[in-house]
């Protein structure tokens, strides 16, 4: 999942279960994207070269989706791997 489509969609779910107003949300996003971009821009090409390189077939959409939900911020503190 692209870093945006993480920001557009998980900060305004958070926003409104912690019942903040839309301006609080618009500004939660407005913070937090360029760092979650610049996140996505380390991790992701690192990834994708041992994805290619070293994974077999068969195993890429595991490595990636493992990769996926030990780097999402959302899980952080939920996942024991």
């Amino acid at each position: 999942m692209p870093p945006t489509d993480s920001i557009a969609r998980r900060t305004p779910r958070a926003g409104l279960l912690r019942r903040d107003s839309p301006k609080r949300i618009v500004a939660d996003i407005r913070d937090s994207f360029w760092q979650m971009m610049r996140a996505g821009w380390k991790l992701w090409p690192f990834v994708h070269i041992v994805t290619y390189t070293m994974i077999p077939t068969r195993f890429k959409l595991l490595w990636v989706d493992m990769v996926e939900v030990r780097s999402d911020p959302s899980n952080l503190g939920h996942v024991t791997c």
